[in-house]
């Protein structure tokens, strides 16, 4: 689930999540995802699989993944 809050001056969207976590073992796909999200003000982590994802969520709790 996603909060969203809305912008009282301009009326846009803000999110509140800002660090998402991608996992997929396919580089590209973790290229396209990560830069697409980043485009739109994200921070994003890449990991190519769900034991180094583990290990990540360990040291560093993000918003989404």
């Amino acid at each position: 689930m996603c909060a969203v809050t809305y912008n009282a001056c301009g009326g846009k969207p803000t999110w509140r999540w800002k660090n998402i976590l991608v996992v997929d073992d396919e580089e590209a796909i973790r290229e396209v995802v990560s830069t697409m999200l980043e485009s739109k003000g994200y921070h994003c982590t890449a990991v190519q699989n769900g034991r180094v994802a583990q290990d990540h969520v360990k040291k560093v709790t993000p918003d989404l993944s």
